[in-house]
């Protein structure tokens, strides 16, 4: 240690802040580290803390190898030029837990496994009990009393967690499911006691590491709107924090500016891992915040890099008035963990990335088995890009698009096989309601549950000033293939819908008959969600287009069946709705195979894609593995190597992430992500 420690020193002497800075070095495993000791490398902290309420601008805090369980929270932030960095040494695993460790259980006679284990004494002081406080996930936090309880047997949840040997064990709602079910545990009802059923059924614990999450943040100031501070190389975990609004992750800038997370991993919180913004539109709400700091503090310009955000309760990066926050080059993997759903919350933040007002970069992520929206931009995500990520095997959408009306990019992603969630939410590929503004570019959205780009009016709320609509879109040279419910569906034309354009698209679809597959016809649909027509009006109209356009009878839809699933063949959709005038349809125009546990992606195509010398699209530069978009034969989809020959391609990580996002975003060298960890 000394070594690294005399190294680091080195480095440390050279960089321009050097004679006004220190180095906090903070190593809990080192006999004699203690919070009075000095912080020097002979002299180490005991708790990260201890150097978080010392450490001035342009310091460093060097942690060693070790479990920390405690909550960090800064006293200041640093200066442009002069963060403050937390930093877990170079090889060693710092793990950083929302949870203590439980050894007073006491088994129940005549249930085994089965074993009760006494709260109180064990909350650290000062933070709330997270086994009396229910979740709410609403506009704003209720502060749900849920123990003292009078409802034995449906017992509201709680903040709490419990883990044993590492894995979370599973909320129950009374102490007689607990007895008839493994792995899972429940506070009793007068919020006195944990009861749980331990996998096994073992008759003891002492070969066992039962850990019971107590505390609400892991890394988040007490201070609001802190600036300037960089966390690199940590694991945090087992946090018991609320759902918001407000918004409050287990790792929180809490409404600062200009901080770098990266390269750490983020997991099991009970609700969010990592809030990104400005915490809440209704900061009279905000609890352990000093009364002169409940107002509205406007955060952001966050660089959120080479993380890996997983298996948390409810959201994995969640940001309100963001401010320009840049999302790149993370796994964002298995988030609301816990399926909270319109029945037990009564505000929608589920999601891999859920922002909210203000624009972002969103570049080079795999957003994968999130039992959510992949990526989802609610409320203004004017100048806003999502670019170059994987998006796989998610829940309701892959991207989703919710009110808005101003520019925003989605290009060469991969966004693939989109699990369903009810029959509003029935698993697209990408999704928009009530926006308008959107550039899709060069996407491959493939093998989703429905459509491949759905877009539609739903509301009558207002944005800007002005009734929300679906309009000025550009659905431009992408590959959509295969998708369950065909590839594109659109508003018909009216007052909110206008201006919507689909071309240049490759489009393949193949359904399954028998032993066989054959192409599937129904490639588009028309929706008239909030529409001034009726159905009446759009099939007489459609009846009148393809007798002008002299479509043969048998090439015509069954109209009675139309009007229960408006859908279109290329060849309707092109004289109806004017779309796709160049656009390639075909279900052996191209070739996919997908290894997604990899992520690996095997593909070629045929020469009438090759030919199709797309339009070059407005800031679109380069493709998913970062070469230029030629100036000329630009090809449909996120590859420019596409030909003829199969090519396979490893997916993740992302080559080349160098650029800079909206805002003021910290900009940076990109290394590998670091790999997921088991529980030390």
């Amino acid at each position: 240690m000394k070594r690294i420690c005399i190294l680091l020193a080195i480095v440390w002497l050279s960089l321009p802040w050097s004679a006004a800075a220190r180095l906090w070095v903070v190593a809990a495993n080192q006999p004699g580290a203690a919070d009075i000791n000095t912080g020097a490398p002979e002299q180490p902290l005991l708790t990260i803390n201890a150097a978080a309420q010392q450490a001035q601008p342009g310091d460093t805090v060097l942690v060693h190898a070790g479990v920390y369980r405690e909550r960090i929270t800064p006293a200041r932030g640093g200066e442009a030029g002069k963060p403050i960095c937390y930093e877990a040494a170079p090889g060693e695993t710092v793990v950083v837990k929302g949870s203590d460790e439980w050894a007073d259980w006491q088994s129940v006679k005549g249930q085994p496994g089965v074993f009760t284990s006494v709260i109180d004494g064990k909350i650290p002081a000062g933070a709330p009990n997270p086994f009396l406080i229910g979740i709410s996930i609403a506009p704003k936090d209720l502060n749900i009393v849920a123990r003292p309880s009078n409802t034995p047997n449906n017992l509201p949840k709680t903040l709490g967690q419990v883990f044993f040997d590492g894995k979370p064990m599973t909320e129950a709602v009374s102490e007689k499911t607990v007895a008839v079910q493994e792995n899972s545990w429940v506070a009793s009802a007068d919020g006195k006691r944990i009861v749980a059923h331990f996998p096994g059924n073992p008759a003891t614990l002492t070969s066992h590491r039962i850990e019971v999450s107590v505390r609400n943040r892991i890394f988040a100031p007490h201070r609001r709107g802190l600036n300037e501070i960089q966390i690199r190389g940590f694991v945090f975990e087992h946090c018991a924090n609320q759902g918001p609004f407000p918004q409050g992750g287990a790792v929180s800038p809490r409404s600062g500016s200009n901080w770098v997370i990266e390269n750490n991993v983020i997991r099991f919180a009970k609700t969010v891992g990592i809030d990104v913004g400005s915490e809440t539109f209704a900061p009279k709400e905000l609890k352990e915040t000093d009364d002169d700091q409940k107002e509205r503090i406007n955060g952001g310009h966050h660089l959120i890099q080479n993380n890996i955000v997983s298996d948390n309760g409810l959201c994995g990066i969640e940001g309100w008035r963001h401010g320009g926050v840049v999302i790149r080059g993370n796994v964002v993997e298995r988030n609301n963990r816990l399926g909270f759903n319109d029945s037990d919350a009564k505000w929608e933040e589920w999601g891999g990335i859920k922002l909210h007002d203000g624009p972002a970069l969103i570049e080079g992520n795999l957003i994968r088995d999130n039992d959510s929206y992949g990526i989802w931009l609610d409320n203004n995500y004017t100048g806003s890009r999502i670019t170059r990520n994987v998006v796989l095997n998610n829940r309701s959408s892959g991207v989703f698009l919710e009110l808005g009306d101003g520019r925003v990019l989605i290009d060469n992603n991969v966004i693939a096989f989109t699990r369903p969630r009810d029959a509003f939410y029935p698993g697209n590929g990408i999704y928009a309601h009530d926006a308008s503004g959107l550039l899709i570019a060069h996407n491959l959205i493939a093998y989703n549950a429905d459509c491949g780009v759905l877009l539609r009016t739903v509301s009558d709320r207002v944005f800007n000033n002005q009734p929300v609509h679906t309009s000025h879109t550009r659905i431009l040279n992408n590959i959509i293939w295969n998708n369950s419910r065909g590839a594109v569906c659109l508003p018909y034309p009216s007052n909110r819908a206008e201006d919507n354009l689909s071309d240049y698209n490759v489009l393949g679809s193949y359904r399954d008959q028998g032993l066989g597959f054959e192409p599937s016809p129904a490639l588009f649909g028309v929706n008239l969600h909030k529409s001034s027509v009726t159905i009446d009006q759009l099939v007489e109209r459609l009846k009148e287009t393809l007798s002008k356009g002299n479509l043969p009878e048998d090439e015509r839809p069954r109209l009675k069946a139309w009007r229960r699933d408006p859908v279109l063949s290329l060849a309707q959709w092109r004289l109806f709705m004017g779309q796709d005038q160049h656009s390639k349809e075909g279900a052996k125009l191209m070739s996919f195979l997908f290894r997604p546990c990899e992520p690996i992606l095997t593909f070629k195509a045929e020469p009438a894609v090759l030919q199709m010398n797309c339009p070059r699209v407005e800031g679109v530069e380069s493709d998913f593995f970062g070469k230029k978009i030629p100036v000329e034969a630009i090809l449909p989809g996120p590859f420019q190597s596409l030909g003829e020959n199969e090519t396979e391609e490893i997916l993740f990580p992302a080559r080349g992430l160098s650029g800079v996002g909206p805002g003021n975003a910290a900009a940076g060298t990109v290394s590998q992500p670091v790999k997921p960890q088991s529980n030390p």
